[in-house]
C-alpha cells in the first residue's frame, strides 16, 4: 500500500501561516487552497496541481469559508484552488478528504 501521513500545523491565523512557511522556506511557497471556487474535485485535477503547480502546502480554511481580508491575501501570493466538492465540510474532514486524495494520486 501506499503510506502517506501528512504533517499538520496549526497557526493562529492565515497571514501568521504564510508568514512563517515563507521565511523558513528563503522564498515565496505554493500553496493549494481547499475553496468551493477552485477547479472540480478529482483525481487528475489533484494529480495536476502536485505535479505540474507542485505546492509545498495545502490550505483549509473553516466551516463559515475564507473572509474578504483573507482572500485578499491569497491575491498576493501563490495559490492554487481545488474544490472538495458541493459539500460543506468541517475542517478535519476536509483534511482526512483531501488526505485521501494524496495518498491515491
Amino acid at each position: 500500500g501506499n503510506l502517506f501521513l501528512p504533517k499538520v500545523e496549526l497557526y493562529d491565523s492565515l497571514s501568521a501561516a504564510v508568514e512563517s512557511k515563507n521565511n523558513s522556506a528563503g522564498d515565496s511557497q505554493r500553496f493549494l487552497l481547499a475553496d468551493a471556487e477552485g477547479d472540480s474535485l478529482s483525481t487528475e485535477n489533484i494529480k495536476d496541481a502536485l505535479t505540474v503547480y507542485n505546492p509545498q502546502s495545502l490550505i483549509i480554511g473553516p466551516e463559515g469559508g475564507f473572509s474578504d481580508n483573507e482572500y485578499k491575501l491569497f491575491e498576493k501570493i501563490d495559490t492554487k484552488k481545488i474544490a472538495l466538492g458541493s459539500t460543506i465540510m468541517t475542517t478535519e474532514m476536509a483534511v482526512a478528504a483531501f488526505s485521501s486524495l494524496l495518498s491515491i494520486s
